[in-house]
This record gives C-alpha cells, sequence and structure tokens, in this order.
C-alpha cells in the first residue's frame, strides 16, 4: 500500500496500521451466527440460554455476537 505525501519509513508504518480491505466481519447477529456454524437461530437462542454462548452486545436496539467471544466460548467448550 502506498499513501502519496508520505516517503520513507513513516508511509510504511501508518500502512501497516490500517486494517485490511477483506478484514472478516467480527460481528454477527443470530441469524449471520446459526448460517456460519450451520444451524438453526433457534439453537443458537438456546446456546446462549445454556450458557454455551456469551450473551450478545446491544448496539443501537440490535443484538450482536462478538465472534472473538464467540470462538473463545466454544474453544473453552472443545477443552473441557
Amino acid at each position: 500500500m502506498i499513501i502519496e505525501g508520505k516517503k520513507g519509513e513513516n508511509a510504511m508504518t501508518e500502512a501497516a496500521l490500517l486494517p485490511p480491505v477483506s478484514a472478516e466481519k467480527r460481528w454477527f447477529s443470530y441469524a449471520d451466527l446459526a448460517a456460519r456454524f450451520d444451524v438453526s437461530t433457534r439453537t443458537i437462542r438456546r446456546d446462549v440460554d445454556a450458557r454455551k454462548l456469551p450473551e450478545p452486545d446491544r448496539f443501537r436496539g440490535c443484538l450482536r455476537f462478538d465472534l472473538l467471544k464467540v470462538d473463545a466460548a466454544r474453544q473453552a467448550q472443545k477443552e473441557n
């Protein structure tokens, strides 16, 4: 990535701080999470109720799961 107007080491440092354009989506709705794991939304709701998955966060009235928290919870279940 080239930043016009910047030269040398500072240009590379600023370019490295920019997030990649194709970064994976981090916040998922119930439907998105169900599709990702190939289960129904009801299964996701049951897993949240059973504390197998973390509670979703609320953003402007919408419930969204943090994929990092979900992956951590699933990894902890696999280890037990």
